[in-house]
């Protein structure tokens, strides 16, 4: 199978969508025609100088003048920093790739906490063992960024259970992938966040759901919350980007602000706040309606909207923070939702997910399984384009079309479409 991810100048080239990639900055780069016409041009083997040749000769232009160009746009390529929400730039309803750029991995339904809300502790288990063999996880890896995988999140139950946990993160390494570790951070020290830092671990995503007897009580553990505090310190300290994650829940609704200050002046400059995803079970208990994130997101601009801490609501949120949706309401203030309303996360589209068990779905968060990939690897790649991508295209195009004329509805895309498939 022809590869669709090649190695230029040290940046990844997906040639199916024209964009290369930097898997030490995250940063993601879009080629327009003529930027692409050099880097496939370089893709196929050819130096710069044959490169130039090749364009002067096509567009009746000096060979170095063209190779100047060359040149300068490699340097401007260079010269580009870090930027934490590249991301959201991929997202084009109207051009989604054949492969998805990111997929999470749950290595393991092994989890050290028992989070009274967590969504894995509900979904079913298709066969005992808990871990992902560590052959299989490679051999995946493998296939899949050869099909064109970017950037890889590990997570569980608690990834770091895996008894071969940084074997995998070394194999990842090695292909060249972005890696990004979710963790409660319970198993994290200063050793290990400095380990990752050469294993091209670029992000840490660590659970803190509240204050110190919140954040025990929820993970039903005694002193969770000092160990998740210490892993901040530590993966801070090592130089990788950690973001915080706030799951919220009915009992920790009102710690939002404390919980804020508390990671700020650690010195964190990414928090998300996760709405609690319903389940089916309990969710009278831990759900919070959409329309309390309205004055939450307006204090939280009051409050930080100019402090230098990324504050976002991931997991698909409606920009009219409406269960029926109101994209025509005159009070919506587009402007602050398009600040801290991540939009939709495009599961299915160009994020994917697979169980500890090898189970194929959109999202870590869905109980729908689209196929065995411990039985068929191939799957992914086969089913992707065909099935997947167009069942949620299919799904969006028949949505209430009136959302469809929401100034948001690019971003938004309605919200969340799981209970959709």
């Amino acid at each position: 199978m022809a590869t669709n991810r090649t190695v230029v100048n040290d940046l990844i080239y997906r040639r199916d969508c024209g964009i290369l990639f930097d898997p030490r900055s995250n940063t993601v780069f879009k080629l327009d025609e003529i930027a692409d016409e050099i880097v496939s041009g370089m893709a196929d083997g050819n130096s710069a100088t044959a490169v130039a040749e090749l364009m002067a000769k096509k567009y009746d232009i000096e060979p170095q003048t063209v190779l100047q160009d060359i040149m300068d746009f490699w340097d401007s390529i260079s010269e580009t920093g870090d930027s934490s929400d590249t991301f959201e730039e991929e997202k084009d309803i109207q051009n989604t790739p054949a492969f998805p750029f990111n997929l999470e991995m749950v290595l393991t339904k092994a989890c050290d906490l028992k989070c009274s809300f967590c969504h894995d502790s509900v979904m079913p288990s298709f066969r005992s063992h808990a871990h992902m063999p560590v052959e299989t996880v490679k051999s995946l890896l493998n296939l899949y960024t050869d099909s064109g995988l970017l950037r890889i999140r590990y997570s569980g139950g608690e990834p770091m259970l895996h008894p071969h946990f940084f074997e995998i993160l070394t194999h990842g390494k090695e292909l060249g992938l972005y890696q990004v570790v979710f963790t409660n951070g319970q198993c994290v020290t200063e050793e290990i966040s400095a380990s990752w830092r050469e294993m091209n671990v670029g992000e840490v995503l660590i659970s803190l759901h509240g204050s110190e007897a919140t954040h025990d009580v929820l993970t039903r553990k005694d002193g969770s919350y000092k160990r998740a505090i210490g892993a901040i310190r530590s993966t801070l300290s090592s130089g990788i980007g950690v973001v915080v994650e706030m799951t919220m829940v009915q009992q920790n609704l009102g710690e939002v602000f404390d919980t804020i200050a508390t990671v700020r002046d650690l010195g964190v400059k990414q928090f998300r706040l996760m709405r609690y995803v319903g389940r089916g079970k309990d969710d009278d208990v831990f759900s919070i309606p959409l329309a309390d994130l309205s004055p939450l997101i307006d204090e939280i601009e009051q409050r930080y909207g100019e402090d230098g801490i990324s504050i976002r609501f991931p997991c698909s949120q409606k920009f009219c923070l409406t269960e029926e949706g109101n994209p025509h309401d005159p009070n919506l203030n587009r402007q602050i939702r398009d600040k801290y309303l991540i939009q939709n996360c495009f599961a299915g589209l160009n994020w994917g997910s697979i169980s500890h068990s090898g189970e194929l779905r959109i999202c870590p968060h869905s109980s729908k399984s689209l196929a065995n990939l411990f039985e068929d690897p191939y799957a992914l790649i086969e089913l992707w384009p065909t099935v997947i991508r167009q069942q949620v295209l299919e799904i969006l195009s028949q949505r209430d079309r009136k959302c469809s004329d929401c100034k948001a509805w690019n971003k938004c895309l309605g919200g969340c479409y799981l209970s959709s498939l």
